[in-house]
């Protein structure tokens, strides 16, 4: 079963690159410099390595979204945004106990917990270390990555008796996770390589998610609603696909997949399938599952009745204990251009609407829930539109869901 938490506080950030100090797993991170109780906590033999010495500082706390400088309000140089920047957070053994208390791990595929960093958005391209390990680079300023980090950590560090397990040292040793940030513009990257009338800033503007895992994991999914014919008010089918991935060695044969929809908290209709053999793909325990359901006069998605049905997709294992869990909005709605203009369930729509960028004065592209959710509001009740162009790029979710 899949938990997801935010985790946006307690980051540390240094202007340039990261050096190679940071990337060695004696380093003991910035917040040793800035706080004597956690020099009380960390061991004499890791603060007295020469790896640690004069790389602690420069560094300050910072609450994620960010950006790496501040934006003026009129003119500036552009070329002030391109610059490299160094973020760092302590992963904390407490967090993930307190993320997976109570859960049933013996009846689990694995016996550890796999655990994943989502990022939301990070500008414009990133290395990204964990233990002093590469963990992974991602180029793209606009689309979320998730690394899975648990198998940079030594296991005896998740165990809940590790201080009965290996030196003083390694016990006392904290988990660190870099992000080494570069904001240029390169031409291998989307949008750059041509001509851009807008800046991408850079940072790690968008909010970090630590995930946990427990057996397997669903991915890549979709539910796409169709009517079964040209009539509205008649049945309709919702086309569900999901890629679901064992975790480790465990397997995931003759799991299955359950979905339900309902609408206001009522449910309308379920729906199952099971991943077998035929629904395996090509990688190694990973299965690819694809049904229908059906769904008889649904209320549909308008303008003025935007009626959202909120669809629960669930992962159980052949002994029935749920492995994992997602839930997605989805409008059961027409959309097409004709000759004459825009129809939507086939009634043609005057579309009034503006063009919308996310960056903002002084925060560049880091603002937060509350903001981009305040700019959809203003867009609808304040100036009256009902589309808006997303320019040029996949905006917010905040924003998408406002």
């Amino acid at each position: 079963m899949r938990m997801k938490h935010p985790w946006n506080a307690g980051w540390w950030f240094r202007p340039g690159k990261a050096e190679d100090a940071f990337l060695s797993d004696d380093w003991i991170g910035p917040s040793a410099a800035h706080s004597p109780k956690n020099k009380t906590i960390i061991s004499k033999e890791i603060l007295q390595t020469d790896n640690s010495k004069n790389n602690t500082e420069g560094w300050k706390q910072i609450h994620l979204p960010h950006d790496m400088i501040e934006a003026p309000f009129n003119a500036f140089d552009e070329r002030s945004f391109l610059r490299w920047g160094c973020y760092a957070k302590e992963l904390k053994k407490e967090e993930i106990l307190k993320i997976t208390e109570g859960l049933d791990k013996k009846t689990s595929i694995n016996r550890y917990p796999a655990i994943f960093l989502r990022f939301e958005g990070v500008s414009v391209s990133c290395r990204v270390w964990v233990n002093g390990k590469l963990a992974c680079s991602h180029k793209g300023p606009y689309t979320p990555f998730e690394i899975r980090i648990d198998t940079f950590i030594p296991h005896t560090w998740l165990e809940e008796q590790s201080k009965e397990q290996g030196s003083k040292a390694e016990r006392a040793r904290p988990i660190w996770v870099l992000v080494e940030v570069d904001s240029a513009e390169d031409s291998g990257i989307p949008p750059f390589g041509g001509v851009v009338d807008y800046l991408a800033y850079g940072g790690i503007y968008r909010g970090v998610s630590l995930c946990i895992d427990l057996g397997a994991r669903m991915s890549k999914l979709w539910a796409i609603p169709r009517p079964r014919g040209d009539a509205l008010d008649g049945p309709w089918l919702v086309h569900i696909s999901a890629e679901i991935e064992a975790l480790e060695s465990g397997s995931i044969n003759n799991c299955s997949l359950l979905a339900r929809l309902y609408l206001s908290g009522e449910l309308v209709n379920e729906g199952n399938i099971l991943l077998s053999d035929s629904t395996r793909i090509e990688e190694k325990n990973k299965f690819s599952a694809n049904f229908s359901m059906s769904v008889d006069r649904p209320k549909l998605w308008d303008i003025d009745s935007p009626a959202l049905y909120d669809l629960e997709l669930a992962l159980f294992s052949e002994i029935g204990q749920e492995l994992d869990y997602e839930q997605l909005r989805i409008g059961f709605r027409t959309a097409e251009f004709g000759s004459s203009g825009f129809y939507l369930n086939q009634r043609r729509i005057f579309l009034r609407g503006l063009d919308r960028h996310q960056e903002y004065p002084y925060i560049g592209y880091a603002m937060g829930p509350d903001g981009q959710r305040r700019d959809a509001e203003i867009l609808k009740e304040e100036l009256g539109c009902i589309i808006v162009r997303t320019s040029h790029y996949p905006q917010s979710p905040h924003f998408l869901d406002a």
